[in-house]
């Protein structure tokens, strides 16, 4: 079931890979999840990203989330699009796709900020 569910999410990265038009950066930010939960943002964009954890939550469900970086710690609402399960047997955290759905300033000024240190 959990390699159906990961085969499922590499087939749907694939297709958002292709689409994709905001450029994205590789990144190591952590980020509180709901629940509890915590993460690392292992890629970003102006309208997504991606985050390594072993917690996993359905496609579809919207959730609140926490980016803490340099002292600040910036809010996203998001849209998890698509989920590829932790394989526990082998110690490997999981990977969810997040779809921004609300873009604030404070998240348009720490992106800008990334972008300018990876140059």
């Amino acid at each position: 079931m959990l390699r159906s569910l990961a085969n499922q999410a590499f087939v749907v990265r694939q297709a958002i890979d292709s689409i994709r038009t905001a450029p994205r950066l590789a990144t190591a930010i952590p980020i509180r999840l709901p629940d509890g939960w915590h993460g690392e943002v292992i890629d970003l964009s102006m309208s997504g990203m991606r985050v390594r954890s072993i917690a996993m939550f359905e496609p579809g469900k919207l959730i609140d989330a926490t980016l803490e970086l340099k002292g600040r710690e910036v809010p996203v609402k998001a849209l998890v699009v698509w989920a590829d399960p932790p394989e526990f047997d082998i110690g490997a955290a999981g990977e969810i796709g997040l779809a921004l759905e609300q873009v604030s300033q404070d998240y348009l000024e720490l992106l800008a900020l990334l972008f300018a240190d990876s140059k």
